[in-house]
């Protein structure tokens, strides 16, 4: 949905229509969508919270979204467990979040300062709700911690949910990592 598309006349756009409700807006620095988030530095930050099962499957995740960076740009990306983010992180880089508040340490954390709610038969973004029970979502946001940065979440309701949906690469091309989703 295309919210804007001419260039702004304020050094500053909300990300909802209601500026009281969330004081984080977007800027000359944080202003784009999820690939925005990607252009700059970023750490993969995966949820270690959550059963064997939840934990397993976002693992896999991260070494897809790894293996995937490194097929399409020749170079690897920073990945780290929830419980290895320092200050330092939250500071110089963007942070791509995988899991949910249950499953990611850092997600648990600020997720009252999201326009998100994750609940077993629902995700609601801003005013928007989806009902299901089996839900795959993502988002970007102003980073709570540092709004000079994103984070980025890559996330679902239930940890059977969790995919990238159609790859364009094959199973070989992932050759070294734990397990294809």
């Amino acid at each position: 949905k295309i919210v804007l598309n001419e260039i702004p006349s304020k050094r500053k756009l909300t990300f909802n229509n209601d500026p009281e409700k969330h004081t984080l807006l977007k800027t000359a620095e944080i202003e784009g969508p999820f690939c925005d988030a990607l252009i700059h530095k970023f750490t993969i930050v995966v949820g270690t919270k959550g059963s064997a099962n939840e934990n397993k499957k976002l693992k896999a995740l991260g070494d897809t979204l790894v293996a995937m960076w490194i097929y399409k740009y020749w170079n690897t990306c920073v990945i780290k467990k929830d419980v290895e983010i320092n200050q330092k992180d939250i500071n110089t880089s963007n942070l791509i979040l995988l899991g949910n508040d249950k499953t990611n340490l850092w997600l648990s954390k600020i997720i009252l300062e999201l326009p998100l709610k994750i609940n077993k038969g629902e995700v609601s973004i801003s005013d928007k709700t989806v009902k299901g029970e089996r839900l795959g979502f993502y988002m970007v946001y102003p980073n709570p911690m540092n709004k000079h940065n994103y984070v980025a979440i890559i996330g679902s309701n239930n940890y059977n949910s969790i995919t990238l949906g159609p790859v364009d690469l094959h199973k070989e091309d992932y050759k070294g990592y734990n397990e294809w989703l």
